[in-house]
């Protein structure tokens, strides 16, 4: 099992150091590989995907996640130097918190056993899993260390639990008061990112019952014991953060162009952006102790920015891999000639008709329909870049599904006749659509 966030930028350019000694020969043929042979792939990176973080209580040190293991830098950046070394055992090391004595860090991870949280000490060593509840796959659980260091909140399928990570025992947070949530098929309101207050007595945290839509919501407070929830924003956010003296809380929230940035919320309860970046990321935002920086992921990197405004700043990190690869023996590709048949082995999307008898489905670049049991036809191309979930009309005449000519262009709703191919656009729409979904009446 792996997740997106162990991706590297495009701008890596990886490595091998090949033994060619190692390589048998085959007569009249190209070489093959031996048995034992190894390649040693080596690399360096400077930029990451949707990295997730903490930093040290004293303030030097920022932990964060990459190529699916944990990595330690200097504050203000320098040479990563790996903690866990997930890259060889295949697991999936991310999300890290320090515990507020700097000793310890909790991370989520799919060693054997499942998902689930495991802590570790902060130097490197041995880790262990926690009594935690498994966590689903895309789902993140979002620990965070209490004050007194002996307790963990995080999110837990629709609520927040607190963990005692030394006896293993567990409370449910009671949440009174949250909005209803809309009544959608498929839709669960979530409560995540758990927060706690500089003393302990309070919980902040994300609950998304007010956007079932965009999976994001409002800021919410509770006392750590359970009970009444108040809401400490108007806006949309999430990743919520207070300042080290309680005074502020920083959050993330969408701008006019629906791009996320880094705001920050005084004591009155005006909140402003501090940043104007395309690719904020939304799994972590944390203060420097001292209480004078925010720093944040955006952009494949590490940044801080004042709370006052200003600047951001790069945080700039190096990291190293190097480990050992048995080579297999690659077999010849060969590509069918151009215009010939060929026997489709999957497909991109697929869809029931109405009266269960045809199926219609995108393989092999194009769209087909056919008598279930029976041999399909090609209807024309396959749609154009979109989301290409297929969707008939009540009657079973037209075929739908949405597009997007290119990068930039808004999307479309489009359908084709069932029987001729012939396509329309039923509506072009100003946003980012996906999965439509066909009424029984075909209105």
């Amino acid at each position: 099992m792996r997740s997106s966030r162990a991706l590297l930028t495009l701008a890596l350019v990886p490595s091998a150091v090949v033994s060619f000694n190692a390589l048998g020969q085959n007569r009249g043929g190209p070489p093959v590989a031996a048995r034992d042979a190894f390649d040693t792939v080596s690399f360096a990176t400077s930029e990451g995907t949707r990295l997730a973080f903490d930093i040290s209580p004293d303030g030097r040190w920022i932990v964060f996640d990459l190529l699916g293991q944990l990595w330690r830098v200097p504050i203000d950046g320098g040479d990563a130097a790996a903690i866990t070394d997930a890259v060889r055992d295949t697991a999936e090391d991310f999300d890290p918190a320090i515990s507020p004595d700097g000793q310890r860090i909790i991370f989520e991870s799919d060693r054997p056993g499942g998902r689930a949280l495991w802590v570790m000490p902060a130097s490197g060593g041995p880790a262990r899993r926690l009594a935690s509840r498994p966590i689903p796959y895309f789902a993140y659980a979002s620990a965070a260390w209490a004050p007194d260091g002996r307790h963990v909140a995080y999110a837990v399928g629709d609520t927040l639990a607190v963990l005692d990570i030394d006896s293993g025992t567990e409370r449910i947070t009671r949440i009174d008061g949250l909005p209803a949530a809309p009544r959608l098929p498929g839709f669960t309101p979530r409560n995540g990112a758990p927060a706690w207050s500089a003393d302990g007595t309070r919980l902040a945290f994300v609950n998304t019952a007010s956007n079932a839509v965009r999976g994001d919501g409002r800021i919410w407070e509770v006392p750590a014991d359970g009970g009444d929830a108040r809401a400490l924003t108007t806006s949309r956010g999430l990743t919520p953060a207070w300042s080290p003296d309680g005074s502020r809380l920083a959050f993330l929230s969408r701008d006019a162009k629906e791009r996320w940035q880094v705001w920050v919320q005084a004591s009155d309860g005006v909140a402003r952006p501090l940043t104007n970046q395309d690719d904020v990321v939304t799994f972590r935002l944390r203060w420097t102790p001292d209480g004078r920086a925010l720093v944040y992921s955006a952009d494949g990197g590490l940044w801080r920015v004042s709370p006052d405004g200003g600047a951001p700043t790069p945080i700039p990190f190096r990291a190293r891999v190097s480990f050992a690869r048995r080579r297999g023996t690659l077999r010849p590709v060969r590509f069918p000639e151009p215009a010939s048949k060929r026997t489709a082995k999957g497909f991109t999307s697929i869809a029931l008709s109405p009266d269960a008898r045809r199926i219609a489905m995108i393989a092999l670049d194009a769209l087909w329909v056919g008598e279930v049991g029976a041999k399909p036809h090609a209807l024309g191309p396959a749609p154009e870049a979109g989301d290409n979930v297929l969707t008939w009309s009540g009657d079973g005449q037209e075929i739908a599904w949405t597009r997007r000519e290119r990068p930039g262009r808004s999307f479309d709703l489009v359908a084709a006749n069932a029987t001729t191919g012939e396509r329309r656009v039923l509506a072009a729409i100003g946003q980012d659509i996906d999965a439509a979904l066909w009424s029984p009446d075909g209105n």
